[in-house]
């Protein structure tokens, strides 16, 4: 697989994830009746269908939404559309659009999660909500709990992004410090009527903690929240909720991600769906492919990254394909695989690039040392010239 091919699979995955062809699949359309995998959508009696979006996949989903919409002459039920996303992750529509900061967030946001709020608010108790959640909504929406400052929240917020822990446990504290993370929103939404479809960028594919639940309650493992809060002299208390979750339905993983690939490419071995930190991930894979040698090693999920303070810039899909390089490259039986990550949001962590590519040559033409230790893959792999970019 050359830089170019790397490239062509890379657009693969992208097609793949396209949230207008993903529903267009799996939703079955009658005379105002919507089916998705089994769950029946009764649109009969009810005046006005609002679509809601937020996360980094917000605006091409909410846009999905509006177009099938349109196209199965459901348009007269059309509502308030909203989408709030990333900066720069917006569309060049009509619908009502809103950006915020991420992974670090920013007053901005919290400015933001009230202008969504006030639309949400405007919805009828009789009327449908289309609730389209996919990862980065944890960052976007802001609203911290009575008695505790932005700043604080805002300081912890840094830190868990840095921290290594995994997506689960940095959810379960955002959840603990916040009014409409794990199911407050529910607050504010005046239907029940209401169908939340799930982009879930969770390695173990459950929706509970994917943009820190909104729509979606769980019981909180205090015990682990407050040993971590207790670093910034927090004392949170938490209590039970009794709330009926609406239906979620996930409308995309990591694992429905790998079994499409699958069919593209089906000579390929399927690896792991990762929930690891970084350096058990490498091992693991390392080992794997000394001892099996596929000719295409497939995995997905998540590595966690312990970053230092003042890092250089970089993700963790290019972190990960340097640090993997590091390793095989040493052992001269393993110098003819190469090796592609990517971010299936289009950006990796906070940079322009979805991810990188190298081979053994590349390898060899600049030291990689230097940029693994700054923690500083993003110019590394600008200097050789393979960031892979797609756009979010």
């Amino acid at each position: 697989m050359s830089f170019e091919e790397a490239k062509i699979l890379t657009n693969t995955v992208i097609d793949s994830l396209d949230p207008y062809l993903l529903f267009k699949k799996r939703i079955h359309w009658e005379s105002n009746i919507i089916k998705f995998d089994g769950v029946t959508i009764d649109a009969r009696n009810v005046s006005k269908i609002h679509v809601f979006g937020v996360g980094k996949a917000a605006s091409y989903e909410v846009k999905a939404w509006i177009d099938l919409l349109k196209e199965n002459s459901f348009s007269e039920k059309l509502g308030i559309c909203v989408a709030y996303t990333k900066r720069d992750h917006s569309l060049k529509e009509e619908f009502i659009q809103l950006e915020g900061d991420h992974p670090f967030m920013s007053e901005h946001n919290v400015l933001m999660t009230d202008k969504f709020i006030d639309h949400l608010s405007c919805i009828d108790k009789s009327d449908i909500l289309i609730f389209l959640l996919s990862g980065g909504a944890s960052s976007l929406l802001v609203r911290p709990i009575d008695g505790l400052s932005f700043s604080k929240v805002q300081e912890i917020n840094s830190h868990l992004v840095n921290s290594g822990l995994n997506i689960n446990k940095m959810n379960a504290v955002r959840k603990s410090l916040s009014q409409v993370k794990n199911g407050g929103l529910l607050n504010i939404i005046p239907t029940r009527k209401i169908y939340q479809f799930v982009n879930c960028d969770i390695p173990d594919g459950t929706i509970k903690d994917v943009g820190s639940s909104p729509l979606f309650y769980t019981p909180v493992e205090m015990s682990a929240v407050t040993d971590y809060l207790n670093k910034f002299q927090l004392n949170i208390s938490f209590k039970e909720k009794q709330i009926n979750n609406p239906k979620s339905l996930i409308s995309s993983s990591a694992q429905n991600l790998l079994d499409d690939l699958e069919k593209v490419y089906p000579n390929a071995t399927r690896g792991s769906i990762y929930d690891k930190h970084l350096d058990d991930v490498l091992n693991e894979l390392a080992k794997d492919l000394k001892q099996n040698k596929p000719q295409f090693h497939m995995s997905g999920g998540e590595a966690t990254l312990t970053v230092p303070e003042s890092p250089g810039l970089g993700g963790r899909s290019t972190h990960f394909v340097l640090a993997l390089a590091n390793i095989i490259y040493q052992d001269e039986s393993m110098r003819d695989y190469k090796i592609l990550s990517i971010g299936t949001d289009g950006t990796d962590g906070p940079t322009d690039a979805a991810g990188a590519y190298i081979d053994y040559h590349i390898f060899t033409s600049l030291n990689t040392k230097p940029y693994l230790e700054n923690f500083d893959s993003y110019h590394y792999f600008q200097n050789v010239q393979t960031l892979i970019k797609t756009g979010p």
